[in-house]
Formats: C-alpha cells, structure tokens, sequence
C-alpha cells in the first residue's frame, strides 16, 4: 500500500507539474486561477512540482527507502493544503468561483492523500 500511496502522489505532482510548466496560461484558465503577464508562478509552481514527483518516484522505484518517503509527502502535503487553505479564506484578491473550487478540491485532495500516508508511514 505504501508504494501505491507514492504513486498515487507522484503521478498527481508530475500531472500537474508538467501542465503548469508546459501549458501555463490554459492551465491557469481552466482551473479559474488568476491571470498574469508572464505566468511565472505558474510556471514555478510546476517546477516545484515535478521536483516533488520526481523525488517520490526516486523512492517509489527504489528497493530501500533513500528519496522522500511517506512522512515528507505527508509533511508537503499537509503545509500546502494548509497554505492554500489559509489563502483562500484570508486572502485579499480571490480567483473566480471556478478557482476557488479548484484549489479546495485541491486542498481536500491533499489532506486525504495525508492521512492515507499517515496510516502507512
């Protein structure tokens, strides 16, 4: 179950890492995020995130555990739910609705991706 959890986890990260790094702008509009000049963040975002999936694939395809395990995903998991969650309900300049439903799908996605971890950690 553990390996499966990092699957599960690293096929998400390198999904949407490889959508904000390739195709920032419609990414950004289909899930109702803000819109930018550049889409720099977007871009950064993506980046971060197929450094995460590349990591939990690293520990995923190894025979011991030597990249990021179930307690760092859970820990990456946690804070960026915890961050995107705090934004959404404090944060001054909101996506449109669709935005706001695609980061608390996101926020709920991670959370339950966590504590699956957790329980196998």
């Amino acid at each position: 179950m553990v390996d499966q959890l990092l699957w599960i986890d690293a096929l998400a990260k390198f999904s949407f890492g490889l959508m904000f790094v390739l195709a920032p702008k419609p990414a950004a509009i289909l899930l109702g995020l803000p819109r930018e000049q550049t889409f720099f963040y977007a871009r950064l975002l993506g980046a971060a995130l197929f450094g995460l999936a590349l990591a939990l694939t690293i520990e995923g395809a190894g025979d011991s555990a030597s990249g990021l395990g179930l307690r760092g995903a859970v820990a990456i998991n946690l804070s960026s739910a915890a961050v995107l969650g705090i934004t959404l309900l404090f944060g001054r300049r909101m996506p449109a609705r669709r935005g706001r439903i695609s980061l608390w799908l996101t926020v709920f996605f991670l959370v339950g991706l966590s504590i699956a971890q957790s329980l196998y950690a």
